[in-house]
């Protein structure tokens, strides 16, 4: 088996004669060798894609950027009413009135409604000595 038939022949002539002394003629999908010019052209094209590429890529990377600046105080706000909807309570900054009961052992804090918000043990700094009881 030749690796080339009628190399000696001009082009035209060549697929004439490939034509006429072949026992078909069909269409094949194969690798066909790449030529050096072929190959520049080629490179030349990669490092024009890679360079609109990047300069997209850094494009994307900012878009992203502002979006997620954009959309974090959304998402903060989305888990407070998340976490408010689930505990059924907010967290809140007001004046709250102390009462130490010395009977008790306890200390109350209150808010304006007058609902108690918290209660603790006394602390040994917050008992007095001597209990003076005025009666209301």
């Amino acid at each position: 088996m030749k690796k080339r038939l009628f190399a000696d022949k001009p082009h035209i002539q060549r697929i004439g004669l490939l034509r006429s002394n072949s026992d078909k003629v069909k269409k094949l999908e194969y690798q066909k060798r790449i030529t050096s010019d072929q190959l520049n052209e080629l490179k030349d094209s990669l490092v024009e894609l890679n360079v609109h590429l990047s300069k997209l890529e850094g494009e994307k990377k900012e878009y992203l950027a502002s979006m997620k600046s954009e959309m974090k105080p959304m998402k903060e706000e989305i888990s407070s009413i998340i976490d408010k909807l689930n505990s059924q309570t907010e967290t809140v900054e007001e004046e709250c009135y102390k009462f130490i009961d010395q009977e008790e052992g306890e200390v109350n804090w209150y808010n304006d409604h007058g609902e108690l918000i918290l209660s603790r043990k006394i602390y040994p700094n917050e008992r007095q000595l001597k209990i003076h009881t005025i009666n209301k």
